[in-house]
């Protein structure tokens, strides 16, 4: 009977373990394909790319992110910022000059700079048909990663041991161990970042 019971406990095991298998494999490739599909150049009206709710809805970005982006959209398209790089395209429009770039971008076409092919977390083309010298921009954007995992060892005295950690914006818990045991633990707040 016992035997039984072993043998049926290593089956559900088994079967539990290829079900989380088979979720985590899905979860993964839907993972990288949403991300992908938000790697994707985007064109925007001017007036879009300024706009912080529009970000956040196009984009899928945070509120925080957003207003950040909608800033140094603003101040780039003000000529405050600079371009990296710069590539002239000839068009009947600005409009239609801003698609032909998001179309290059997006089949990732070897004549642009390389700065335009940069692969970042977001792309934004805008027409900017006020500005003489750039009439179409092209945002980079790489969003702030606000969940992260960490790991890594702790001395204290002369005892070493393992840290383990989870940073959720500005909060971060780390639990220290020896072995398969749990020594302590560390909650840390971040005061300023610059």
């Amino acid at each position: 009977m016992l035997e039984n019971i072993t043998r049926k406990q290593i089956i559900i095991a088994a079967a539990c373990i290829l079900v989380l298998a088979v979720v985590g494999v899905l979860t993964y490739r839907y993972h990288a394909h949403t991300q992908e599909a938000l790697r994707q150049a985007q064109i925007m009206t001017e007036e879009q790319a300024r706009d912080a709710d529009t970000l956040r809805e196009r984009l899928r970005v945070s509120e925080g992110q957003a207003q950040q982006l909608a800033r140094a959209i603003e101040r780039a398209q003000e000529g405050k910022v600079q371009p990296v790089t710069h590539v002239t395209v000839t068009a009947p429009t600005v409009e239609r000059a801003a698609a032909q770039v998001q179309e290059r971008i997006n089949h990732n076409d070897k004549t642009l700079p390389p700065a335009a092919l940069e692969k970042t977390d977001r792309t934004v083309v805008a027409p900017q048909p006020e500005n003489k010298d750039y009439q179409v921009g092209v945002y980079k954007i790489n969003l702030d990663k606000r969940r992260k995992i960490k790991t890594g060892v702790t001395q204290v005295d002369s005892r070493t041991y393992w840290t383990a950690g989870l940073q959720v914006g500005r909060w971060e818990a780390l639990a220290h161990g020896q072995g398969s045991d749990v020594k302590g633990g560390s909650v840390i707040y971040t005061v300023a970042e610059w």
